[in-house]
């Protein structure tokens, strides 16, 4: 049998290696660094900037248990290096297992030409694979903003943290969910002001607007009062979405449900052989 995955991040790998150990001939496409949102812009860097606020509260509290470090500092660049070093050397421990595993790996943009065709396109380079099952794991991003913004006020993916020079001095963090709580900690932690707003019916961000010198948000709370709060920067971690950009899910016609790609209980989608984790 063979299978198609497209998508290397941990459930893409997880069913190729899986298949793989089953006996099927198995090809795993990847068009960035293998590992996915989870090792490159979302659990694995999370986790380093939350060891480093850790490790930066505990120095600058230690003189109340009789241990003192004298000035603490920190740098970003060097935080960021490092979670740069940990994801690349985990990149590369996903692609040993993938070869040990007899999983041919090949690099490009897939796309459906049919139920049982995917082409793949590494710049000029096309070709088609045949496979007797597709398996779409191509995963998510943070879903857009639920409210308008005007002006220069950035609004931004939870990801584009790790794309920072420096903190915000006031940032707005929209999403109250693990992640939005874990980026709140790292902010205050690093010198930023931070406003957490959980996007629900009885508080919610209403609209953004000004510029980068001055930008502002007014969020409704629960007795329906307005507030306006100063901002420089919009972080959104609010719920996630699937991401099918170039899949051409049109073309076998299999249309996203808010958001998403609807399976059975197999995993399977409407289109026989064609499966979405």
């Amino acid at each position: 049998m063979k299978i198609i995955v497209i998508g290397a991040g941990p459930g893409g790998c997880s069913a190729a290696l899986s298949a793989a150990r089953q006996g099927a001939q198995v090809t795993l496409v990847e068009r960035e660094r293998l590992g996915g949102a989870c090792l490159n812009r979302g659990c694995i860097p999370a986790c380093v900037l939350e060891r480093s606020r850790r490790l930066l509260e505990e120095a600058e509290n230690a003189a109340g248990s009789g241990v003192h470090v004298g000035r603490v500092s920190w740098s970003l660049e060097e935080i960021l290096r490092r979670e740069e070093m940990l994801a690349g050397m985990l990149a590369h421990g996903v692609q040993y297992l993938l070869r040990d595993g007899g999983v041919e790996l090949l690099r490009g943009s897939a796309s459906l030409a049919d139920a049982r065709h995917v082409r793949v396109q590494n710049g000029k380079n096309i070709r088609e694979l045949e496979g007797d099952a597709v398996i779409l794991a191509t995963g998510s991003r943070s879903r857009k903003a639920p409210f308008p913004a005007e002006g220069g006020v950035p609004v931004v993916e939870a990801e584009h943290i790790l794309r920072l020079e420096a903190f915000p001095q006031r940032i707005l963090i929209v999403g109250g969910g693990p992640s939005g709580v874990e980026l709140a900690a790292v902010c205050h932690s690093f010198g930023s002001q931070v406003t957490l707003v959980e996007n629900c019916l009885s508080s919610q961000v209403e609209r953004v607007s000004g510029n980068l010198a001055y930008g502002r948000a007014v969020i409704r709370g629960p007795e329906a009062e307005r507030q306006e709060r100063p901002v420089d920067m919009v972080l959104l971690a609010a719920g996630r979405e699937a991401v099918t950009d170039g899949l051409e899910l049109e073309r076998v016609g299999l249309k996203l449900r808010d958001g998403f790609l609807p399976v059975d209980a197999y995993l399977e989608t409407s289109r026989k052989g064609i499966y979405a984790i």
